[in-house]
């Protein structure tokens, strides 16, 4: 097995708020060593809230509304530029709005890093049962 150099990305992008207006700064970020999965920061003015989900839920969800539980990402009912994220945290639904060209841009930087068709082989199992089973203590 070859072994892979562990690298991240992170990914700065301004969220419009559905609700009250006005904008918030967030981060997309993604970890090699996590290939499935993408984490966004969001900043609720009960605190910053982090979510991480499947990285091809992000990919779907900026054609076709995808997602169920805690997060969905779908494309905005009317501005084609822009992609909808609704999360569920403290209690209540978020939705925010984010341009399409940073959400892409953020898809294009990890699929340079690791292809959809190469996750599972950056996938290393050993080391994410060592961390689940350390959380665990």
């Amino acid at each position: 097995m070859m072994a892979h150099r562990d690298h991240m990305v992170g990914w700065p992008l301004t969220l419009l708020l559905a609700d009250e207006g006005g904008t918030r700064t967030s981060t997309f970020r993604y970890r090699t060593w996590e290939p499935f999965s993408v984490t966004i920061t969001l900043p609720l003015d009960e605190g910053a809230v982090e979510f991480e989900f499947a990285r091809d839920l992000l990919i779907d969800g900026v054609e076709e509304a995808v997602g169920e539980g805690w997060i969905e990402v779908l494309p905005h009912y009317v501005d084609p530029d822009l992609v909808t994220l609704r999360m569920f945290a403290a209690g209540r639904w978020h939705e925010f709005y984010a341009r399409r060209d940073d959400v892409d841009g953020f898809i294009d930087a990890t699929c340079e890093l690791v292809p959809l068709s190469r996750a599972a082989d950056r996938l290393d199992l050993d080391a994410l049962i060592h961390r689940l089973l350390a959380g665990a203590r």
